[in-house]
């Protein structure tokens, strides 16, 4: 089997090794999530520096070493700068990335759904900075990894919810009907289910046609993160400087 191989992938996430090189962490569509290092990147004239900027979607030529993957050749496929050149943007994106990355161990290798989902997205937030499109991504993550949420019936007693729940409990595995109430952690408004139902069907692209309030977006965010805390536990950076300048824009 040859060292040096091929493939399409995404940047999640660049960090700077020694005088000139980065660290790439890059989730590839066939090989899974992998560590890589991009010698010379950080240079101003090497034309390795912009494809292996963070979100950039590529073409890599990569060598297999014993403990680091080497990136030989690297070409855009999108840069998405768009995503880098914006403050929201780059937050959200930066929470997306950092998500994909923590959620994949280095080597697994089915993640096609979770690439074309992270791809997808990122598309999305360059196209707008709308919040919509994380609790997208959350819940379908969720979703790719093994841990979708039960919506349509009690995720305690298997009972059909209908349009209206007994409230949300991680532990049960997403919504639970009014007999189960006593075991929920968090109240769920009807319009707030019937948003989640439509983000677990519709394509992300279409998902800012949807009209909801702002408390239905706060009862998201937080069903979300909690989902995220209890099922993944990622301590993420990202989105505590997200919920920073969420803030701040008040």
């Amino acid at each position: 089997m040859t060292k040096l191989y091929k493939t399409d992938a995404l940047v999640l996430y660049s960090v700077k090794y020694g005088e000139t090189d980065a660290i790439l962490t890059i989730l590839s569509p066939d090989k899974g999530k992998i560590q890589a290092i991009a010698k010379g990147a950080r240079k101003i004239k090497s034309r390795m520096r912009g494809p292996t900027q963070p979100f950039v979607y590529g073409s890599f030529m990569l060598y297999l070493g014993k403990s680091l993957h080497t990136v030989t050749q690297c070409e855009y496929k999108e840069p998405f700068a768009g995503l880098r050149e914006d403050y929201h943007k780059y937050a959200m994106a930066s929470y997306v990335s950092e998500l994909a990355k923590s959620a994949l161990l280095e080597g697994d290798s089915q993640v096609q759904g979770i690439f074309t989902l992270t791809l997808k997205a990122l598309y999305a937030l360059e196209a707008e900075a709308n919040e919509i499109y994380l609790r997208y991504y959350e819940l379908n993550l969720l979703r790719e990894l093994g841990y979708e949420l039960a919506l349509e019936e009690c995720g305690n007693c298997g009972k059909e919810l209908g349009k209206i729940t007994g409230g949300f409990s991680v532990e049960a595995g997403g919504m639970i009907c009014s007999d189960c109430k006593d075991k929920g952690e968090l109240n769920v408004s009807p319009p707030t289910l019937a948003i989640m139902r439509q983000l677990m069907l519709m394509d992300i692209l279409k998902v800012k046609r949807l009209k909801f309030t702002k408390a239905v977006a706060s009862e998201l965010d937080k069903i979300c993160h909690k989902a995220i805390m209890y099922y993944l536990d990622p301590r993420l950076n990202s989105r505590r400087f997200l919920a920073d300048i969420s803030t701040d824009s008040v």
